[in-house]
This record gives C-alpha cells, sequence and structure tokens, in this order.
C-alpha cells in the first residue's frame, strides 16, 4: 500500500508540473475540502 501511495504521489506530482488535471489527491497547495 505504501508503494502504491507513493507512486500516485508522484504521478500527481508530475501532472501537476504539466498542469494536467487528475483526482488522484489535492493539487498543492491547495486546501483539502
Amino acid at each position: 500500500q505504501a508503494l502504491e501511495d507513493l507512486i500516485d504521489f508522484m504521478v500527481a506530482r508530475v501532472l501537476d508540473h504539466l498542469r494536467i488535471e487528475h483526482e488522484l489527491m489535492p493539487a498543492w497547495g491547495a486546501e483539502s475540502p
């Protein structure tokens, strides 16, 4: 599970840098709902 979380985090960060929307986790610096 921890490895999957790490992969999701890394993919989400790359997508954030490319300005591609995703629902893996909240955007870096965004407030949680």
